[in-house]
């Protein structure tokens, strides 16, 4: 994070599914202060996976999960901003089969991880009321991730 200037993250597991092991890492400019969101709980020291959002400011807490988590495969990626409805954050999830988009599904949440096992939201994709123009700009984008992973038929983003 130092390395490329960037104050918050998302760490993921590469094989997981419904946010576990996932963290939400984000440190204040001034490099001491940190908050960590995930469904990890702690009890000793030991990791579970809690099915609830918890945040942690203490330095000790956060290593301790941060070193577990680290010991498997991880994806890392910037914690950009997310957009809002109703008063929550959201993200998307869309499913290509064979190059067409078959599913799109809002996911909502107060915090800053949306995953629906979570018990965050789902809203209807047509809730949001995008321009077409927007709708196919996010199909493309899709469709073209899906072209760099040739013999993959099926993909959720």
């Amino acid at each position: 994070m130092e390395e490329k200037r960037v104050a918050s993250v998302f760490i993921k597991p590469s094989l997981g599914s419904g946010a576990a092991g996932v963290i939400a890492l984000r440190r204040h400019p001034d490099g001491i202060k940190q908050v960590l969101y995930s469904a990890i709980a702690i009890s000793g020291q030991q990791l579970f996976n809690s099915k609830k959002i918890q945040q942690y400011r203490q330095k000790e807490d956060i290593q301790l999960i941060i070193d577990g988590v680290l010991q498997q495969e991880n994806l890392v990626e910037q914690w950009l901003p997310k957009a809002n409805v109703k008063h929550k954050t959201y993200d998307l999830r869309i499913v290509c089969l064979d190059g067409e988009i078959i599913w799109r599904v809002v996911r909502t949440s107060s915090q800053p991880i949306t995953n629906l096992h979570l018990q965050n939201q789902a809203y209807c994709f047509e809730s949001l009321e995008l321009s077409a123009a927007k709708v196919t700009e996010i199909d493309t984008l899709c469709q073209n991730a899906m072209r760099l992973f040739p013999g993959i038929r099926l993909a959720g983003y």
